[in-house]
């Protein structure tokens, strides 16, 4: 399935729009999680603040691993549309791409996004492409990183890095045995 799922995020970066048609086979095909795929129930987006920091960390973990993309409106377990609406409505891709506003210098290239606008509701996509630097979250008022894994026994792909991994990696302390 990577290699599924690795295209599917260079057609997204390379432009392309996913269609309704694409969308309905991965469900159908039962495309899993991956290290470049994560699925999040509509849901999400009901809480503005919940919402934001779920785009922010996930884009920032694709962008510092391997690049990936996020489906929002999907419930995985069911393998159904869910529907997903932009906290206080307007668009959805634009909302979206808000939310990277205070990170978004330090996307290289840019992230995309797009709303399928599939029968059974809207379905959020955002795709990465795995950054030239690090990509940090603000929290608190304070940088955080995140990296994506793909392990199958964990629940979340998407880690929160601790401190020593980041000076480690920043300083490059790691490059000598």
């Amino acid at each position: 399935m990577p290699q599924q799922t690795r295209e599917l995020l260079e057609a997204i970066m390379a432009g392309q729009q996913i269609t309704t048609d694409e969308l309905d086979d991965l469900l159908r095909n039962r495309v899993s999680e991956d290290l470049f795929l994560d699925y999040k129930h509509g849901n999400e987006l009901l809480d503005k603040k919940k919402g934001s920091s779920t785009i922010r960390q996930y884009l920032s973990a694709f962008a510092n691993s391997a690049g990936g993309v996020l489906i929002i409106g999907v419930d995985e377990h069911n393998w159904d549309i869910t529907n997903c609406v932009a906290p206080g409505g307007g668009d959805l891709a634009i909302w979206a791409a808000s939310c990277l506003t205070p990170i978004a210098p330090y996307f290289s290239p840019p992230p995309r996004f797009q709303v399928v606008k599939h029968p059974k509701g809207d379905v959020l996509i955002a795709a990465t492409e795995r950054s030239l630097g690090l990509v940090p979250c603000i929290e608190a008022g304070e940088f955080v990183y995140y990296l994506r894994f793909h392990d199958q026994t964990l629940s979340n792909k998407t880690l929160r890095a601790p401190e020593y991994l980041i000076a480690d990696l920043v300083l490059g302390r790691r490059q000598q045995p």
